[in-house]
């Protein structure tokens, strides 16, 4: 297959370069596209009127913009036409509401508008274990079973530690969490703390943690 890799992490992101090495190994033909600089939590937002962009050579591409500004840039300014958007791998988990904030998953949903079948692929950031393997043994899984389309997007996550080698399609779950922050000078800063809550056996944060790897398909729900 011709398939086009992007991120949110960026061009130099070593899991960008990972999944790049995969599907080179697994027979595909790979024109990596991704953002210069780190482009997390960036949704699907693009940059009105165009974005800049280097030609790093033949098959690499870094933007100046967004994930979305790397779709639409490889499919509109260098007039690619894949087979596949591959988007990740993502450093840290796109389950649940983080779908909405995803960069990663916004590549996908981009590729999705334009008409192209589309995967997105997190892992958490403290991953254990061999995520090369782990990454070429579902991207092959997902292709053999014929599970990308047009209709939705493929999101898929690896969790910290793999207990068990299943593959489990998933429903997005609304997890509660809070904010902390606090301001030092001009400077506003917080993070997020999930708070502990039942979620139900079908859902993608469940499953992800009772360690297996989890998929949904996402569609964007627009109407003709």
């Amino acid at each position: 297959m011709n398939i086009v890799l992007t991120n949110d992490d960026g061009i130099k992101s070593e899991r960008l370069a990972l999944a790049e090495e995969v599907l080179i190994e697994l027979g595909h033909s790979v024109t990596v596209v991704a953002p210069l600089f780190e482009q997390s939590a960036k949704s699907m937002a693009m940059t009105p009127k165009g974005v800049s962009f280097t030609r790093i050579n033949t098959s690499h591409y870094a933007v100046v913009g967004t994930p979305v500004d790397c779709v639409n840039f490889a499919l509109q300014g260098i007039d690619l036409n894949p087979d596949l958007i591959v988007s990740g791998i993502n450093n840290g988990f796109n389950l649940g509401i983080d779908i909405y904030y995803s960069g990663t998953v916004g590549a996908a949903f981009q590729a999705q508008y334009h008409g192209v079948p589309s995967m997105a692929f997190s892992a958490d950031y403290r991953f254990e274990g061999d995520l090369k393997k782990a990454f070429s043994r579902t991207f092959k899984r997902m292709i053999d079973e014929n599970l990308p389309s047009r209709d939705y997007v493929i999101n898929v996550n690896f969790p910290p530690k793999i207990k068990r080698v299943k593959y489990v399609e998933t429903t997005p779950v609304s997890f509660k969490s809070r904010l902390e922050g606090s301001i030092s000078g001009s400077r506003f800063e917080y993070r997020r703390q999930i708070i502990d809550q039942k979620f139900a056996k079908d859902t993608d944060y469940f499953n992800y943690l009772k360690g297996k790897i989890t998929y949904s398909k996402l569609a964007m729900r627009l109407k003709d």
